[in-house]
């Protein structure tokens, strides 16, 4: 049977043209948005051509987002290919028998379900991936990371934090970044500490553009930004400030004080108990959760951080979080994160 071939190099060269295009438009519909008439022109002339430039910029708004989600697609389907590719090389090398089922088999196999009869060392070297990622994740803050080791587990991590995965440097939008569709994503189904890892470390929340402070908005910082990202790729969305009431063609996650309100206030406009969060203050239950690869959020009126999996929690001030803030950074201890602040709330959800 002939083999399948992915020429990488046209595909990756396909998606970087697909994604200079899309930023191209986003600007493009941009400066349309700064064409609205001000008191330069007033009446009902002027009042249908800003109608009809709004209805122009939700349909442009559409399409980018459309597109954007075709050049994620692509980048997906590159990268599992490249692993499907990596995974039969490395089952040849071992001595593994590769058994090549046509098209279907190698979806499979680029799907994560790799062929071949290297079971044993695919698994440990899942392991010891995990822990290396851990270990450089937390490389400039060894006291207590160093003593948390991820549990074992057979999903075999793709990111490590050092740098954001494919398309998830967006700041179409910024300072109200609209939400991505992450390349890795976990459900209620698919639960895993190493996968709820590589949710978070896609992002690479302390080197991405995504969350950096810009000087255009020297006082924005982009914790809900971060978290929102990460709860949505763990199939738990945050509100958006078009479901809040804020406006209603504005798809960005709502900010810290309000999302404060969506978790604690029994009259926000949506409340987080009545989609599954609820509030927890046993350490080790907490460790329970995030050691399964569930989802935790630490937060106060004015900040939001994520809980990372893979650590013994003894400490409430030790608890390790990732954030975007004051500080950005992928794996640091909730005391960094928070500081002298009141004292935060914890949630979990399944």
């Amino acid at each position: 049977m002939s083999p399948i071939h992915m020429d990488f190099e046209v595909a990756q060269q396909t998606w970087q043209k697909l994604k200079t295009s899309m930023r191209q438009i986003e600007l493009e519909i941009q400066a349309l948005n700064n064409a609205r008439p001000g008191g330069w022109w007033l009446g009902p002339a002027a009042d249908e051509f800003t109608d009809r430039l709004l209805a122009l910029s939700r349909r442009g708004q559409e399409m980018i987002r459309q597109g954007n989600e075709l050049v994620q697609q692509l980048q997906r389907e590159i990268e599992e290919w490249k692993q499907a590719a990596s995974q039969l090389e490395g089952a040849s090398a071992a001595g593994g028998t590769v058994i090549a089922a046509g098209a279907a088999g190698v979806a499979a196999a680029g799907a994560g379900a790799a062929a071949g009869a290297a079971g044993a060392g695919a698994a440990a070297g899942a392991g010891a991936g995990a822990a290396a990622g851990h270990a450089k994740d937390s490389h400039h803050d060894k006291g207590q990371a160093g003593q948390n080791q991820p549990p074992r587990s057979a999903y075999r991590p793709r990111f490590d934090g050092s740098k954001p995965a494919p398309g998830m440097d967006s700041t179409y939008g910024k300072p109200g970044q609209v939400p991505l569709d992450a390349v890795v994503k976990s459900s209620p189904d698919n639960r895993d500490p190493n996968l709820y890892a590589d949710v978070i470390n896609q992002f690479a929340v302390g080197h991405n553009p995504r969350y950096a402070k810009d000087p255009r908005w020297p006082h924005e910082t982009y914790c809900n930004t971060f978290a929102g990202d990460v709860a949505r790729a763990m199939g738990h969305p945050f509100p958006t400030k078009a479901e809040w009431g804020i406006n209603p063609v504005d798809r960005a996650t709502i900010g810290a004080p309000d999302l404060w309100r969506y978790f604690t206030d029994d009259h926000a406009p949506i409340r987080a108990a009545d989609q599954g969060w609820r509030a927890v203050t046993d350490l080790k239950e907490l460790e329970n959760y995030v050691n399964s690869g569930k989802m935790a959020v630490v937060i106060n009126k004015g900040h939001v951080a994520v809980v990372r999996p893979g650590q013994r929690i003894t400490r409430f001030d030790d608890i390790r979080i990732a954030q975007a803030g004051a500080r950005n950074a992928n794996d640091i201890s909730l005391k960094q994160g928070f500081g002298s602040t009141a004292r935060p709330l914890i949630f979990v959800h399944d």
